[in-house]
């Protein structure tokens, strides 16, 4: 037998072994697949094609898990590989290096002597290319789903990559077997194991604080997806001398298209658990956030500022803090922290719990106004309306102090010409009753329910005074309230009024429209499962 065939033989068990300690994730497996394919061949004496390793490696996944389609982990790394391979295949033809391909897929660089510094600089090169394949391969996928593109991978993973791979895992692995295999009560080694990857995390941490080291992206559509592919395709098959303009065009196409949609106002009412959050896009481009849900979980960073990064929203104008309890204003901590902030409106109240609200305000500079009854702001296409509280008022609740602050809710009505819309903020029965004194000033087409849909609010006399024809309620699943009580629910229904909430619709999108208003809902944006020709041609709308 051969050296290389003991090689194999000797290697196999101990790969599949790590394989499985290591949580027989789908990249792994995929790697452990493609590298038996490979040692099989060499064990055979044959030059398998890397394109065949990771057709078979995909085939084999999804066979056995035909859900791992669906996963990010499975898209990526497929998808970063067959980047690499078809990378690396033509710059092994163009060098005539075709016999160094299945190596350098599965081993990542051949080991050899240095032969100078030609020999070390196509390593750097061929090492550039590689990152740069994966992080153009993979772009449309980590734009969709992370919003942001990595501008300066290609150089960190030069440096990083390296580091993990050949001296963290290697070092971890030897230590950690070192200490069972020989009954140790400490890892060897630990010491120097634990610098290493300190060294590596500050590395990545340094690296992700340069200025511009990602940059943030909205969502592409299918179709955007489609001409990228398409253009990259065009790029590596052509030898015409202009041929990356295509990819240059659809990438600026991309970038700017948030910018081209049309004047019209749009309201998002965001599922984000048991708070309220609506971003508000305004006819003239300004852009406006009402409450931020609660920080535990920070939904400012799980929900809001994913949204806003998928508009292609990198400043908000307006962000307005109805009152201060934390399911209202705990997500806007991370906002300030990330956005360009113009401005900050509230009611004028305080509470111990907003402590930190209010001192991430004044760390950031951030200029904020106090908005009473009486209070205008208008634009060409719209006006906005303060409707209360105002500086008399206090509602002495029976329920405490609780119900007081809620009551002070700020409340404002944005009108423009096709629509408008009541934010109540979490006004009890006490502010309702005062505000029904505003009378038609009340009346709007749409009325975000007041306290979740909670049962101390949405009175007959409310409902009837603002007369909306759509209502939203904000509200988490399976809350521990119960909300939305279902006497609120019934107070709508006999009022006629149409009701979307986000624990059942998901997020509730209301776009203006010429003299009316459209309402979608976040199961409008999924594709359907086809029953009717109907069904495919809103699919194929979607994608489009």
């Amino acid at each position: 037998m051969t050296p290389t065939r003991i090689a194999v033989v000797i290697t196999l068990p101990v790969l599949v072994f790590y394989a499985l300690i290591s949580g027989a994730s789908t990249p792994t497996v995929r790697s452990l697949i493609m590298i038996f394919i490979y040692m099989l061949a060499l064990f055979l004496g044959r030059k398998g094609q890397w394109l065949n390793s990771l057709s078979i490696a995909a085939l084999i996944i999804l066979l056995w898990n035909p859900k791992a389609l669906f996963e990010l982990s499975f898209q990526l790394s497929f998808i970063a590989v067959f980047s690499i391979g078809y990378v690396l295949e033509k710059r092994a033809e163009d060098s005539g290096q075709n016999a160094e391909l299945q190596s350098l897929l599965v081993e990542g660089g051949t080991k050899g002597r240095s032969a100078g510094i030609k020999r070390m600089s196509e390593k750097v090169k061929t090492a550039m290319l590689i990152t740069i394949a994966a992080v153009l391969g993979t772009a449309p996928i980590v734009a969709l789903v992370f919003k942001q593109f990595p501008l300066i991978s290609p150089v960190t993973n030069l440096i990083v990559t390296p580091l993990v791979c050949f001296v963290i895992l290697p070092l971890g692995f030897v230590t950690g077997f070192g200490a069972l295999l020989f009954n140790m009560s400490s890892m060897p080694l630990s010491s120097v194991t634990d610098a290493v990857t300190h060294l590596a995390l500050k590395l990545i941490k340094w690296f992700s604080n340069i200025p511009y080291a990602s940059y943030r992206v909205p969502d592409p559509s299918f179709a955007i997806i489609a001409l990228y592919f398409l253009s990259l395709i065009f790029l590596m098959k052509s030898k015409f001398k202009w041929r990356f303009l295509p990819l240059v065009f659809v990438i600026c196409f991309y970038l700017v298209s948030p910018y081209l949609s049309n004047n019209n106002l749009r309201v998002t009412f965001l599922d984000a658990g048991q708070g309220d959050a609506a971003v508000i896009e305004l006819p003239d481009g300004k852009v406006m956030l009402v409450d931020g849900s609660k920080k535990e979980p920070d939904m400012g960073r799980i929900v809001i500022a994913p949204y806003l990064w998928s508009r292609g929203i990198r400043r908000v104008d307006y962000i307005v803090m109805s009152h201060p309890h934390p399911d209202h204003f705990g997500g806007l901590i991370y906002i300030m922290d990330n956005f360009d902030v113009g401005e900050i409106w509230f009611n004028g109240r305080r509470s111990y719990e907003s402590l930190e609200f209010f001192q991430k305000i004044a760390k950031k500079n951030i200029p904020h106004r106090i908005l009473a009854r009486g209070d205008i702001l208008k634009a060409k296409a719209y006006k906005i309306y303060a409707l209360h509280p105002y500086d008399e008022f206090y509602a002495d609740s029976p329920r405490a102090r609780f119900s007081n602050q809620n009551s002070a809710s700020l409340v404002l009505k944005i009108e423009s010409n096709n629509a408008s819309i009541l934010f109540t903020g979490d006004i009890e029965t006490e502010a309702e009753e005062n505000l029904t004194r505003l009378g038609n000033w009340l009346k709007s087409d749409i009325i975000k329910v007041p306290h979740h849909g909670g049962r101390t609010s949405s009175s007959t006399g409310f409902i009837q005074t603002v007369s909306p024809q759509t209502a939203v309620i904000s509200v988490g699943r399976n809350n521990p309230y119960k909300h939305p009580h279902p006497e609120t629910l019934k107070r709508y229904e006999d009022e006629g009024v149409r009701v979307f909430r986000t624990d059942t619709n998901g997020a509730v999108t209301i776009i203006s429209k010429a003299n009316t208003y459209e309402v979608k809902t976040y199961g409008d944006s999924r594709l359907k499962k086809v029953s009717a020709w109907q069904d495919e041609v809103r699919n194929l709308r979607l994608l489009l």
